[in-house]
């Protein structure tokens, strides 16, 4: 009523004029044939993305308040069997006693006065979350990954059922003994000591086509025990991490050097020297075992990928398609569509930066 003179004026003027596309609903618009056939092609790309995992992970609505510690829109650890209950019933009493058309909007921390309050947007948020929580996301996204879970690893772990699990913990296995390195990144963990959204980021591969440290050092001791039952032998029964740390850090300068080798290479062909060429790896003290790991490592990561690329998108729309003209080719009219091709050629794009590092390697 207060038009211009409305102190919220300004705000009303930036609300979008139609409803905001979340993809969690996407695979439900039936609103109209144009809104049906945006929603059915935009799905069909988002085949085999985070955004399909993520719907079907988290789902849509929440029967819960928002947790005051976490966040948490479902049930978590915070609570105990009376707050689920007083949480479960607050919210149908809210929804009873709500008047149309409107919005309650809760806050986690105290608010100053005069202070600007800001939405839930994370700026660790990664596309396929921004697209499902907003219905929006950014062109280009480092928080962007490509996971893998338990269930799609499960021939990699086939035989590590003999491996101490303390192999793959920090204090006392394998990732002791490894450094920062461009071969692997680390998963940030929040201020609850999470591992992003859901533990499958352990697996993963990043926006710059580079593998999580969890997803390296799995293939390191799969193939570590496939060589050694190649040669009928087994883990060492005395000593084992000893022997574990021994042998990958001899694996992990191997990796170091080749990667050093090629990118003194591809700044000499950047700059147009034509000196010396770089230093040769210095194999004195590798062992056939150590090349064996190595050049399983490089094939799985291969195998890895092209498995995931094979998921992505429409199933009659092959990864090795052209699907930047397909995209130029679909109106603007299609905005689902749009923004579902363009997360699913994102993460193709990490697959194939991460494909190409590893056979380079």
């Amino acid at each position: 009523c207060q038009g211009t003179h409305s102190r919220w004026h300004g705000y009303l003027q930036s609300l979008p004029l139609s409803p905001v596309p979340l993809a969690s609903f996407w695979f439900e618009d039936r609103d109209n044939v144009e809104t049906e056939k945006d929603s059915k092609l935009a799905s069909a790309w988002v085949r085999g993305t985070e955004v399909e995992r993520r719907i079907q992970r988290e789902g849509v609505l929440s029967d819960y308040h928002v947790c005051p510690t976490c966040g948490s829109f479902d049930q978590c650890e915070h609570d105990d069997h009376d707050e689920q209950t007083s949480r479960a019933s607050n919210t149908t009493a809210s929804k009873s006693s709500a008047e149309d058309d409107t919005c309650e909007m809760v806050t986690n921390s105290l608010i100053h006065p005069d202070t600007e309050v800001f939405n839930t947007y994370d700026s660790s948020a990664s596309n396929s979350k921004l697209l499902v929580h907003y219905g929006f996301m950014l062109e280009a996204n480092s928080n962007d990954v490509v996971s893998f879970e338990i269930a799609e690893l499960g021939e990699w772990l086939e035989g590590l059922d003999e491996t101490p699990m303390e192999a793959l913990d920090n204090d006392e296995g394998l990732l002791r003994s490894l450094g920062a390195s461009d071969l692997f990144f680390e998963i940030e963990q929040d201020e609850n000591g999470k591992s992003g959204d859901n533990d499958s980021t352990r697996f993963a591969i990043n926006a710059e086509g580079v593998v999580s440290k969890r997803l390296f050092t799995l293939l390191v001791l799969r193939n570590m025990w496939k060589v050694r039952q190649g040669g009928e032998k087994r883990w060492p029964t005395s000593d084992f991490f000893d022997w574990l740390r021994h042998s990958s850090r001899l694996l992990f300068t191997l990796f170091t050097s080749i990667v050093s080798a090629l990118h003194a290479t591809e700044e000499a062909e950047e700059a147009e020297d034509d000196g010396p060429p770089p230093t040769p790896v210095d194999d004195s003290s590798f062992t056939q075992e150590t090349y064996e790991v190595a050049l399983g490592i490089c094939a799985d990561v291969d195998h890895l990928c092209i498995q995931k690329l094979k998921q992505l998108g429409p199933v009659d729309v092959g990864w090795g398609t052209d699907w930047g003209e397909i995209l130029d080719a679909t109106p603007p009219t299609l905005a689902k569509a749009r923004m579902a091709i363009t997360h699913a050629m994102n993460e193709k794009n990490i697959l194939v930066a991460c494909r190409e590092t590893w056979r380079e390697i």
